[in-house]
């Protein structure tokens, strides 16, 4: 008995061990990966601080989408509505009219969770850069001893976090509505404050990709 006490020790030992074993690891794309694309019509409607009414951006998308899930690629978005605002010139003695243009643009990434049920959470992420710009009306104060002014323009990096939900309509098509938050990082204009361009939002994103098989 007391010979075979090493023998049971060992068998012991290695059914606790196997009984410990760690969890099986699951992976972010089960099964075989499913490689697709998709883009399209970007929409955004919401608030830009200081500024009164909804302020409108409009822009496009696109990129690589794995297993219908994440969707890796680039985006670009514009101002559309008319945002104006009187600048103040000591050297003129006198405040000019002044036009809003803002755009910017980067990396896009998106993932949808349960991808194969018709309606379904999703979490995306845009990096970019851009620039926001007063354009002046040259015909406001231009005469020969007072030049046109020019337009004052800063660049600036924009992140834009959002949480909403796809629709999945057809194999190819896929409606999201998102709302996110922009925050612009960077901006020094002129009687313009630093938080100015950022603000909440509600978006609709109309894609049109390979969003059904496996």
């Amino acid at each position: 008995m007391i010979r075979q006490l090493p023998l049971l020790l060992l068998f012991g030992t290695g059914s606790i061990l196997q009984a410990q074993q760690a969890p099986e690891t699951r992976y972010l794309f089960a099964g075989p990966l499913h490689v697709s694309g998709a883009g399209g019509l970007l929409m955004q409607g919401g608030s830009i601080d200081a500024f009164s009414g909804i302020s409108g951006f409009m822009g496009g998308g696109g990129g690589v989408l794995f297993s219908q899930r994440l969707l890796v690629g680039g985006y670009g978005m514009g101002l559309t509505t008319q945002v104006e605002r009187n600048i103040f010139f000591t050297d003129r003695d006198r405040a000019l009219k002044a036009e809003l243009s803002f755009g910017h643009g980067g990396f896009w990434f998106q993932y949808s969770a349960m991808p194969h049920k018709p309606v379904h959470p999703v979490v995306g992420l845009q990096l970019g850069w851009g620039a926001a710009t007063w354009d002046f009306d040259d015909d406001q104060f231009h005469t020969q001893d007072n030049p046109a002014v020019r337009d004052i323009e800063d660049r600036v990096f924009v992140i834009t976090p959002t949480l909403g939900c796809d629709l999945n309509i057809t194999p190819w098509f896929r409606p999201t509505i998102l709302a996110g938050y922009r925050y612009v990082d960077g901006l020094s204009l002129p009687q313009t404050d630093a938080d100015e361009l950022d603000g909440f939002f509600l978006s609709i994103a109309l894609l049109f990709g390979g969003f059904g098989g496996r």
